[in-house]
This record gives structure tokens, C-alpha cells and sequence, in this order.
């Protein structure tokens, strides 16, 4: 349709932000029991959820190509970085 999706995203975190008010609270959880809508924003939330594991994955990424070369051995940012990887959908 014609949703637009960051809309979706910001009706979908209300609920958890508390930045919105308790009628529109209630409007989200009444919206939210109409199987369209519930599915709707489970797949906006599942786009960004995506998007946010994609965006650490960069960074950790980057840091840990910035840290590679660190003249310091035992680099506590360094050492973090390899012991604590993400979980991958497969584990």
C-alpha cells in the first residue's frame, strides 16, 4: 500500500519509548490486534532490527581494522572485539 514505513517505525516504538501520549498508546494496542497491522509492524520491526545488526557489524568492522595496527599488544578494545562477536542467526 501506500504506508509509509518510517511512520510505521515511530508507531511501533512508541509503546516502548513512552514519548507518546496513553490515548495514543491505546490506539497502537487497538491497531495492533488487527492481524494486518500486528503483521505490518513485526516486518517494519524486523527491517530494523536488521538494520541495526548491519550497522554494528560495520563498526566493529572498522574498529577492529583500525586496532590491527595498534602499536599497543594488549589492547583492551582490541581484545574485546574478539572475544565478544556477535551472535549469527545460525548459532
Amino acid at each position: 500500500g501506500n504506508t509509509n514505513p518510517h511512520k510505521a517505525v515511530a508507531l511501533a516504538t512508541a509503546l516502548k519509548s513512552g514519548r507518546h501520549s496513553a490515548r495514543f498508546k491505546a490506539v497502537l494496542t487497538a491497531m495492533s490486534q488487527v492481524p494486518e497491522v500486528r503483521d505490518y509492524f513485526a516486518l517494519v520491526r524486523r527491517r530494523q532490527l536488521r538494520s541495526e545488526r548491519l550497522a554494528a557489524a560495520v563498526v566493529r568492522k572498522a574498529l577492529l581494522e583500525l586496532l590491527q595496527g595498534s602499536p599497543a599488544k594488549n589492547n583492551p578494545i582490541l581484545a574485546y572485539l574478539k572475544e565478544n562477536r556477535p551472535a549469527s542467526k545460525n548459532d
